[in-house]
């Protein structure tokens, strides 16, 4: 009976201790409004867009976030109220001879100096708006474009802590022997199946030949640095040396990253997708409404089919069309004009009347993106490769093909060929070859695309929820644990050794004169016994002899 008198007491206890002991949930008490700076100088959405989802991520978190940018970027801002727009007065940039170069296929030796050419003479304008903003107002932490020289040279003058934005880690902490991050080489991120010429080139040719050839603007940009104060400035100083404490954030993943180990001030939070997208307008609600297999082409902003190469992929699509695998097309680029293009241009002669063809191209100057791919209808994406493009193509599980132009999107196009994604074209293909490829893609007869293609969905689904705040945490790291530029917690404790203890070449350089030692020992004892028998034995015979 005590037992039980005991049992029931205790539970009346546990009982009342639940009720009057009151829980709590452990609250962060860490966070202060910080000024949160993003400049961005090169124009187009992939080196924004994405950034300033994270930065209303952290405005709503209390922190003045501010977005100091080329006038013809301040639209990407517009979506945004919580973040304070800035422009820099440079209303426009040369696209015309941007366009130029980006349309023809350039190779890096062509397009990394011409985009240098191009680049230089926004440098102080943006400089000048930061350091001008900074002068008047505190900024705990500056994000920086990864091409945004202004930007980093902006936060290397004000000793304020950095963080580099990129879409492809390209930085000498994210590389390994066997990863190509320069950009001579990102026709291929990998050197796994290279022959040992590509290899020999892109190392130790390529990079030579670019910088010869951009140390021209390379020295007009140094020039420019130093009339704005930065009298130390040379053509020869290394570009990464400013990115050495500054933290990386890149607005990708493993799977479209190529897969090796990373430094610890370099961070993978993509993709990061818009929070809202615009939906279908009525022209393109009824096209996809009264189309059921249709592929849709675009090139993003930047790169400019020329007339060979819109021949090429329409000639490929055209024979879908006549097959019947494909009932439309939606033709969306900037240089596509819908009252003349294709039915009376150039190309007219790729269009017969058979079967409706002309009436079943959608020719668009600019397209919904993600309302077009979220559509049933759509079947197939001929991307050029593009991060954004990437990332939506995969989020809505639509089969790929490629037709890449120029830097990252060719990488891009042969790595995800290779992991089974899509297939990509080139511009030096024959149209036979082409429209294999295409054939390929849209009939997936075996469903090895589709399935691949999947199993990328749900990786950047399940990555892209969480990945604005991901990015928020890391930039509250950088600013509530930085100490004056640099980030102590993620310093490789390598650079503070010297070359051999960080390599544990000084213990392999002893262990190596210890065993050459014993071997040394071990030999020179084998001979003086060998010695010992010869000897012993010639002493034999000679006694024999007496």
């Amino acid at each position: 009976m005590k037992v039980f008198w005991l049992f029931l007491s205790n539970l009346l206890y546990t009982a009342f201790m639940a009720v009057t002991v009151s829980a709590f949930q452990l609250q962060p008490t860490f966070r202060s409004s910080k000024n949160i700076v993003f400049g961005a100088f090169v124009p187009g959405s992939s080196h924004t867009s994405w950034v300033l989802r994270f930065l209303d991520e952290l405005a709503s978190r209390g922190h003045n976030t501010t977005f100091v940018t080329l006038d013809g970027n301040l639209k990407f801002g517009a979506p945004y109220p919580r973040i304070t727009t800035i422009p820099t007065g440079v209303k426009e940039v040369n696209e015309d001879f941007l366009n130029e170069v980006l349309s023809s296929h350039v190779s890096p030796l062509v397009l990394l100096p011409q985009l240098t050419k191009v680049l230089n003479p926004l440098w102080t304008p943006c400089y000048e708006t930061l350091i001008d903003y900074m002068d008047t107002n505190k900024v705990d932490v500056l994000i920086c474009d990864h091409i945004s020289d202004a930007c980093s040279d902006a936060a290397a003058t004000k000793n304020v802590p950095m963080i580099l934005t990129s879409t492809i880690a390209s930085y000498p902490d994210a590389t390994a022997a066997y990863i190509n991050n320069n950009m001579a080489a990102m026709d291929d991120f990998s050197t796994v199946h290279q022959s040992i010429y590509v290899r020999l080139y892109d190392n130790f040719v390529a990079p030579f030949r670019i910088l010869f050839a951009l140390t021209p603007e390379l020295k007009k940009m140094a020039q420019i640095k130093r009339d704005a104060g930065i009298i130390n400035a040379r053509h020869t100083d290394n570009p990464d040396a400013k990115a050495k404490n500054a933290l990386k954030i890149v607005n990708t993943m493993f799977g479209l990253e190529t897969p090796r180990p990373l430094g610890p001030l370099v961070e993978l939070v993509g993709p990061l997708m818009s929070s809202e997208y615009s939906g279908l307008d009525e022209p393109f609600e009824s096209y996809l409404s009264s189309h059921h297999r249709v592929a849709y082409v675009a090139f993003g902003q930047h790169a400019r089919p020329l007339t060979a190469d819109v021949k090429l992929i329409l000639s490929a699509l055209i024979q879908q069309h006549e097959k019947g695998h494909i009932d439309g097309i939606i033709w969306s680029s900037k240089t596509a004009l819908p009252e003349i293009f294709p039915s009376q241009s150039p190309l007219a002669t790729l269009v017969t009347e058979k079967g409706g063809l002309v009436d079943d191209i959608f020719v668009v100057k600019w397209s919904p993106q993600m309302g077009v791919l979220h559509h049933p209808s759509v079947v197939a994406f001929i991307s050029h490769g593009g991060a954004n493009s990437i990332a939506e193509a995969l989020y809505t599980g639509k089969k790929l093909i490629f037709f890449p132009f120029f830097g990252d999107q060719i990488g891009n196009a042969m790595h995800l060929t290779r992991s089974g994604v899509s297939e990509h074209l080139n511009h030096l293909m024959d149209s036979a070859e082409v429209s294999e490829l295409v054939e390929r893609i849209i009939l997936d007869k075996e469903g090895n695309y589709q399935r691949n293609i999947q199993r990328y969905q749900a990786l950047v689904q399940i990555r892209s929820k969480a990945a604005p705040i991901q990015a928020a945490n890391l930039v509250e790291e950088v600013a509530f644990a930085s100490v004056g530029s640099k980030i102590p917690q993620r310093e490789d404790v390598g650079q503070s050794l010297s070359f051999l203890k960080r390599y544990n070449l000084d213990i392999f350089g002893i262990a190596l004169l210890v065993a050459a030692s014993i071997v040394s020992l071990v030999v020179f004892g084998i001979y003086k016994l060998i010695f010992a028998l010869y000897y012993r034995q010639q002493l034999q015979r000679k006694t024999k002899t007496l």
